[in-house]
């Protein structure tokens, strides 16, 4: 009979040893899996609506279908990085706040900033990835010919 001893476990026989080792892949595979970081939840870009850019209290509405979609396939190509998102914004002192509105009214929101001289976009609670360069320009373009946010385009009736 097999006998393994380690400080505070003692497991004898073979069956008790492969539950042992197959116990301990398990808590491998879990912690890993919660430690690798997941993609952006963004929307099918069929399905968004309107894209409201927010940058130092400047604001930009963009329903152009074709710079969403350029938009999103930037987005898609993101790489992830291991930091975790763990408040509602980032904790960079500047950031862009980018909303996606789908057709259905939901309102997917990512935030782009840069720290140490490096771009991130962040997903709260999803994870912070490293986007292409091509990102900060798309948006600095977006915000200087994007149309005004909907609240500047209705009237003001006075009575």
């Amino acid at each position: 009979m097999l006998k393994i001893e380690l400080p505070g476990v003692s497991i004898v026989g073979h069956g008790l040893k492969k539950g042992f080792i197959g116990m301990i892949w398990m808590v491998y595979a879990a912690v890993m899996s919660a430690c690798s970081p997941s993609p952006a939840v963004l929307p099918p870009e069929e399905s968004v609506q309107t894209v409201s850019i927010e940058r130092d209290g400047e604001t930009a509405d963009c329903g152009n279908k074709e710079q969403i979609g350029e938009l999103l396939s930037i987005l898609a190509d993101m790489e992830p990085t291991n930091l975790q998102s763990v408040q509602d914004v980032p904790q960079a002192d500047a950031y862009t706040s980018i909303h996606f509105e789908d057709t259905e009214g939901r309102v997917y929101t990512i935030f782009y900033y840069e720290t140490d001289g490096t771009d991130y976009v962040e997903q709260s609670y999803q994870g912070i990835y490293k986007p292409a360069p091509a990102l900060g320009e798309l948006l600095d373009s977006l915000l200087k010919s994007g149309e005004a946010p909907l609240n500047d385009r209705i009237p003001m009736v006075m009575a």
